[in-house]
């Protein structure tokens, strides 16, 4: 049977079977699936069933729906692909799904990448050989993170802070 597998937030280890003609993901509590985040629509996406063959579906979300890192509207599953719903990652699978045909395309040119592996712990969050916090591990890559910023800001305001009260200073023993 297929199922979904919660990765990361609240619900991480959390697992969904994917036994209805469609099942519908969002923030409302009408949903199969219920995803309480912020960044998840009420109706964010649904999960189409046709016999073996799954689709992913974005129903209008406000944020889109990612599927293995790449925004889609309507794409074909496969098993292990990876879901991301505002914040909180899954991975699709099962024994049962047809995996669609593999298309033979162009050889690409030869470039340099590197691909980034993960480890995923079946142990639930908060015991040993869970994933560390959200997003750490993330499967869609390491999320930017804006620490530089925030601290070249402090520096500036802090910066623009004492100058301004040596500024005052001045003014107060040349009047004095």
């Amino acid at each position: 049977m297929a199922f979904l597998k919660i990765m990361s937030g609240a619900q991480a280890g959390t697992k969904y079977d994917i036994d209805k003609d469609e099942t519908v993901i969002g923030r409302a509590i009408e949903n199969a699936i219920v995803l309480d985040e912020p960044a998840v629509s009420h109706k964010h996406c649904a999960i189409i069933r046709d016999g073996k063959r799954f689709t992913l579906r974005d129903v209008g979300s406000t944020n889109g729906t990612r599927l293995n890192e790449n925004k889609v509207t309507d794409s074909r599953l496969k098993p292990k692909d990876l879901i991301a719903i505002g914040s909180v990652e899954m991975v699709f699978d099962g024994d049962d799904i047809e995996s669609p045909p593999q298309i033979a395309a162009a050889t690409p040119p030869p470039t340099q990448t590197t691909r980034r592996t993960r480890t995923v712990s079946s142990a639930p969050p908060g015991t040993a050989g869970a994933s560390p916090a959200v997003g750490a591990d993330s499967p869609f890559g390491k999320r930017r993170e804006h620490k530089v910023i925030w601290i070249s800001l402090t520096v500036l305001i802090g910066a623009l802070a004492l100058g301004a009260f040596v500024w005052f200073l001045c003014r107060l023993f040349k009047m004095g």
